[in-house]
């Protein structure tokens, strides 16, 4: 209840929308709530909405709290899930009772392990247990489980199947879109010899290893389960541009920057992050990092598609003055011949006095046919091209697709 009470207007007309969405099970309106300001705003939606977004329209949950543990401790990786799932504590709203915490802590182990179970190619890595807490949080116990299980075939499969070297892929792409916007930043990292390697747990966990205001992790991962599976790299190039100045400061050694890099300040601008990240992402897209052919590609597209509008203008102009100067070319030749005709009979009258004036005006008349004739083409065609208005875009001939 207080939690509706700390809404703004806004806030809680959009959580009408959002409801809407759920009950209709739109999951493509619900991707863009997601994506918008503020994302889905309450756990009260996420509870429904993150299972919705993940596992689709026929999604149903499924309560882990009573299942029998004795066959999951039995699982090679179960010890040092456990252990990780311990040193969860402060990840936990400080108001929440010591027994909840730790029935919490118990749910997150069934619920990893159930995964490795079930994925025997999967090889647990320390900070998974931070994404699926997070999930834990935020939606129901019987919904975490689809949730998490759905984030681990699909987003973090690479990461649990061979993480170190997934890890350092997604890492050199963060460093390649920071530099198409900021060569200076980018270019330190280089003189260090620097794969960005401060932004691991950053990938590895969807940032749920350093950031600890549970609020906006919630709303990174509204964005994130509604956007292309790019989107955690893109929010980390974003992370690296909004701290510049952090970076290339002079007083700062490479070590300093890094420790700066690690830790995150307690006032994120979460939107604004966002907002730079989603317009990396469309202005750069993944596949034109993936090769140079693609890039060029890319390139081509991207400029065709600006220019198109004028480009279909001059084809339009070329096409009309083309029109017209090949109906003028007609014309002039229909002139020359009727000109042409003139001439013989003119030269050959004052040089042959055997043609007669009646021969004379035979050839006359014919030459009047040839001018008629021309003036009748011409004129057929000028009115498909009227002279007076081909400049104006209303009579531009179609310009190809």
């Amino acid at each position: 209840m207080n939690d509706f009470m700390n809404l703004s207007s806004k806030e809680i007309e959009k959580l009408s929308i959002i409801e809407k969405c759920l009950n209709d099970k739109d999951i493509n309106m619900l991707k863009k709530l997601a994506v918008s300001k503020g994302g889905l705003i309450l756990n009260h939606c996420r509870h429904k909405g993150w299972l919705l977004l993940t596992c689709g329209v026929d999604a149903l949950g499924e309560n882990i709290a009573n299942e029998e543990c004795a066959y999951l401790q039995k699982h090679e990786e179960y010890n040092q899930v456990y252990l990780d799932a311990i040193r969860t504590s402060s990840r936990f709203p400080s108001t929440m009772q010591k027994e909840q915490r730790g029935y919490y802590q118990q749910l997150l182990c069934r619920i990893i392990v159930n995964i490795l179970i079930e994925n025997p190619s999967f090889q647990y890595f320390q900070g998974f247990h931070d994404v699926c807490l997070t999930v834990l949080l935020a939606v129901s116990e019987t919904h975490a489980l689809g949730v998490c299980d759905h984030l681990a075939k699909t987003a973090f499969r690479s990461f649990l199947e061979e993480p170190l070297d997934n890890a350092m892929e997604k890492l050199e792409l963060i460093l390649k879109i920071v530099r198409e916007i900021d060569i200076e930043v980018y270019e330190f990292f280089e003189t260090h010899s620097s794969k960005a390697e401060f932004a691991v747990s950053w990938i590895l966990t969807w940032y749920a290893h350093v950031m600890r205001d549970n609020e906006q992790l919630f709303r990174l991962y509204d964005y994130f389960l509604a956007s292309d599976e790019h989107m955690p790299i893109y929010v980390a190039a974003a992370i690296v541009l909004w701290r510049r100045s952090e970076i290339l400061n002079p007083q700062y050694d490479y070590g300093r920057v890094h420790q700066k890099l690690s830790t995150f300040p307690k006032h994120f601008p979460i939107e604004a992050i966002i907002n730079d990240a989603q317009d990396l992402y469309e202005s750069y897209p993944p596949i034109i990092f993936a090769s140079s052919v693609n890039r060029m590609l890319f390139n081509i597209n991207h400029y065709a598609s600006a220019f198109k509008p004028l480009m279909r203008f001059m084809f339009g102009v070329m096409e009309s003055f083309s029109a017209v100067f090949a109906v003028q070319e007609r014309h002039f030749n229909y002139a020359n011949l009727y000109y042409q005709t003139i001439h013989i009979v003119t030269s050959k009258s004052e040089k042959n006095p055997t043609i007669t004036k009646e021969k004379s005006r035979v050839i006359h008349t014919k030459s009047n046919e040839v001018n008629n004739l021309a003036k009748h083409k011409f004129s057929t065609s000028e009115s498909k091209y009227p002279l007076k208005t081909m400049a104006t875009t209303e009579n531009l001939a179609p310009a190809p697709a």
